[in-house]
């Protein structure tokens, strides 16, 4: 996959699996779109922290949710 490639995500969830990591990108690199009505899923032990432009723009607490919204660009858990 090129650097100018754009990942769509449709399922988004992350589980650390050696409870070390503070922080994760989602994509890891690159650019990623999340889709109209993509899901959300969210542990007990995070939160979601959605970033555009370098800013956080909202923040989502435990639970699967439904993502009705445009393009957001990283997406941190």
């Amino acid at each position: 996959m090129g650097t100018n490639n754009v990942i769509f995500l449709e399922v988004i969830e992350w589980f650390d699996e050696t409870g070390k990591e503070i922080v994760h990108r989602i994509p890891e690199t690159g650019s990623g779109e999340i889709k109209w009505g993509a899901q959300l899923v969210v542990r007990e032990s995070q939160a979601a922290v959605f970033f555009y432009n370098g800013r956080a723009y909202d923040a989502i607490g435990s639970g699967r949710h439904t993502l009705a919204t445009g393009n957001i660009r990283s997406l941190f858990c």
